[in-house]
């Protein structure tokens, strides 16, 4: 299928005032006269911007400087033509998204409504495997209808969508005043995981193997705080700050497993002095840092592991972690329950799953959602 017929070009002139070199800008193989061949690349950028929010963010991306993964190859294929309605819009981002994986690249979108990664999602659809979906939100969107907008009901349309293709959901960034208590229990007896804002904040190390599971992220900006990003379709007075945010992006782009990252909600009217353009500009500089950096996936044959196995009293009486001394990574393994299928699954883990095993012979929740969903 021809891309092309997707996509509008990068508006003319829009990047002349980036003289200087070594910027992102001199990276990238850009949609103007001609569309740009996908051959080779590893990442390619698609805005999905009524308001023109992506082009703003463009102008702050390109004139960033090149970092140290100038070997990475991406391209900018221009803004996706909208559809008559939004769920067009998203079939028609799943048909490209789905194009792109399928040849092993990452999309990286741009998009005003949170809702477009309804189409992001079902990009899986012919994967083959069961998804890990991350999200980065402020609020939990889980209405079961779209009576308050398509923005607070998107989750539940992933969620329930069938034929069943989610294997987890982790939310990241929630805020307790801006969510309704029974939203969260509802993720946790289906065994997802929720982090609150304070949660992060005490140890943003902790959301790296969350990060490093996931297929695929969707981030809404109104998860950082107004201060940092008041551009927004939601700004909240509190929430990560923009380095935060950056560090998030950093961990999706070292991740083996992330293939596609969506970056929502912008809004320029409310961004006068383009801060919150230059916020999503620069977690987009770090994701693309990160993918440069790529991590290797799980391997047992790997000679870089160490192998740690933690003896427990109670069942499931032992637990085995692995650490790689170079990238310092960790992961556990969780054995299958149904004992007719031998085997298990091994996940990302961090250090302090580790010691909580080690020091005080507990088992991580990580474990024990894990276990609860391979049944």
């Amino acid at each position: 299928m021809n891309l092309r017929i997707f996509f509008d070009s990068i508006t003319e002139g829009l990047l002349d005032h980036i003289k200087e070199p070594n910027t992102m800008l001199r990276q990238v193989l850009l949609h103007k006269e001609e569309f740009p061949s996908i051959e080779h690349i590893q990442a390619a950028i698609i805005g999905i911007c009524e308001t023109g929010g992506a082009d703003k963010i463009r102008k702050k991306f390109y004139a960033l400087k090149k970092g140290t993964s100038s070997n990475v190859i991406i391209a900018d294929l221009g803004n996706l033509r909208p559809g008559m309605d939004e769920l067009e819009t998203c079939q028609r981002l799943k048909e490209v998204c789905s194009i792109l994986l399928e040849k092993g690249i990452i999309p990286i979108i741009i998009g005003d409504r949170h809702s477009y990664d309804y189409g992001q999602f079902l990009a899986y659809e012919n994967s083959g495997k069961l998804i890990n979906f991350l999200n980065v939100d402020a609020c939990i969107d889980l209405y079961s209808t779209e009576e308050f907008g398509t923005d607070k009901h998107h989750i539940h349309k992933i969620l329930m969508h069938e034929p069943a293709m989610l294997f987890n959901y982790s939310h990241l960034a929630y805020q307790s005043f801006l969510c309704d208590p029974e939203t969260v229990n509802v993720l946790e007896k289906l065994n997802y995981e929720a982090y609150r804002i304070g949660r992060i904040r005490e140890n943003i190390k902790e959301t790296e193997p969350v990060v490093r599971s996931a297929d695929m992220m969707s981030f809404d900006l109104s998860a950082v705080r107004q201060n940092d990003a008041p551009g927004t379709i939601n700004p909240q007075p509190f929430g990560l700050t923009g380095e935060e945010a950056c560090q998030i992006a950093w961990y999706a782009g070292i991740s083996p497993s992330m293939s596609s990252i969506g970056v929502y909600g912008y809004m320029p009217f409310n961004d006068p002095m383009d801060q919150t353009a230059g916020v999503a500009a620069v977690m987009m500089w770090y994701f693309v840092e990160g993918l440069g950096k790529k991590s290797a996936q799980f391997n047992y044959d790997d000679q870089q592991l160490t192998k740690y196995i933690v003896s427990l009293q109670e069942e499931p009486h032992k637990l085995v972690f692995y650490k790689h001394n170079i990238s310092e990574f960790w992961w556990m393994e969780v054995p299958y329950p149904n004992k007719n299928k031998k085997g298990c699954s091994v996940v990302p883990c961090s250090y302090e799953d580790y010691q909580l095993a080690a020091n005080k012979g507990e088992v991580p929740e990580r474990w024990l959602q894990t276990h609860a969903k391979l049944v």
